[in-house]
């Protein structure tokens, strides 16, 4: 559990590897397994090429954890999640969240990630979608991508492109 808060506070620096958000990634799963068993399988897929490229913290990890908390804690089922991280054909950085869950309500997908206010009703998680929205408005503009499909029972796939140009090293 140490290892997942030190991973995620990054020395207060507002980007990370994605190593380290690999990292981070494979840390909280481990702890998750532990909870949910046999109900949660995953799989990282992560190109070599990438793994030192810079991306803001806590983009990838979020994510994953909305795929347990809205996949797999009503779910009796066991929940796939993949992760799947490569540049494309388009020279773009291509961040891809897929999983088997319970899938978004209809009438909440079309919200999503930023035209969702916040009520005393509203899911807390459904917000770390429009932070990582907004965070990825903050830092790289109109030039990227974020994408959320999702049928109800089927799970959700959210996709993020990002320009390989707008990437520190």
């Amino acid at each position: 559990m140490g290892q997942v808060f030190r991973l995620s506070l990054n020395r207060g620096n507002n980007t990370v590897t994605i190593k380290d958000e690999k990292a981070l990634i494979e840390f909280y799963l481990r702890l998750q397994k532990m909870r949910y068993q046999d109900r949660l399988e995953s799989s990282l897929d992560f190109s070599e090429d990438v793994l030192n490229l810079c991306i803001p913290k806590l983009i990838i990890q979020p994510l994953v954890e909305n795929c347990i908390v809205h996949g797999a804690e009503d779910n009796s089922e066991t929940v796939h999640i993949l992760v799947s991280v490569r540049v494309n054909n388009e020279n773009m950085l291509e961040i891809n969240v897929t999983d088997d869950g319970s899938g978004i309500p209809e009438d909440i997908l079309p919200l999503l990630p930023d035209k969702l206010y916040y009520s005393e009703t509203s899911s807390s998680s459904r917000f770390a979608l429009k932070n990582i929205s907004e965070r990825l408005k903050l830092s790289y503009g109109q030039k990227y991508s974020f994408k959320i499909s999702s049928k109800p029972g089927n799970g959700t796939q959210i996709i993020i492109k990002i320009p390989i140009e707008n990437l520190n090293h």
